[in-house]
């Protein structure tokens, strides 16, 4: 029980601050787009805590709630997120299977929730939702560095 619990923390913790050193040898700030397509206080809480870890890693978390466009509007935003240079990953948030209209949108170089089949970053699975979170933003920092050839 507790021991397991503070074997996880410590990974947590090791992990956070592996993220941190890696994301201040950057020249630059990496950025992620989150988009949300439905209002959902399980997703407001999500937003809030991704927010918080990019603010104490050093990442531009750029949020959009899309719920009142269309479907078209919504995928020409995504693609043109796809192709923003200043944009490393991008996130959707949604109810499924409504969101999965729109995974196609998303360039591969850029799915780092790896929602995609043909994502270029490695599926792990997580044991919970803050190491979720933190590989999303490890996924972020490895595509800023490969948009950015550092």
């Amino acid at each position: 029980g507790a021991e397991k619990r503070i074997k996880m923390k410590n990974t947590q913790e090791i992990v956070k601050e592996n993220l941190i050193e890696k994301i201040s040898k950057l020249k630059d700030i990496p950025t992620l787009v989150m988009i949300q397509l439905m209002n959902d206080r399980t997703y407001d809480e999500y937003h809030r805590k991704l927010k918080e870890d990019c603010d104490n890693m050093g990442i531009d978390l750029v949020y959009f709630n899309f719920e009142r466009f269309t479907q078209n509007e919504i995928c020409n935003m995504i693609v043109a997120f796809n192709n923003d240079e200043i944009v490393d990953g991008i996130i959707i948030q949604s109810g499924a299977p409504y969101g999965y209209v729109y995974v196609n949108c998303i360039s591969s170089e850029k799915d780092v929730s790896i929602l995609k089949d043909d994502s270029v970053f490695d599926k792990i699975e997580y044991f919970d939702e803050e190491m979720q979170r933190f590989s999303i933003l490890e996924n972020v920092v490895e595509a800023y560095r490969r948009l950015n050839n550092e």
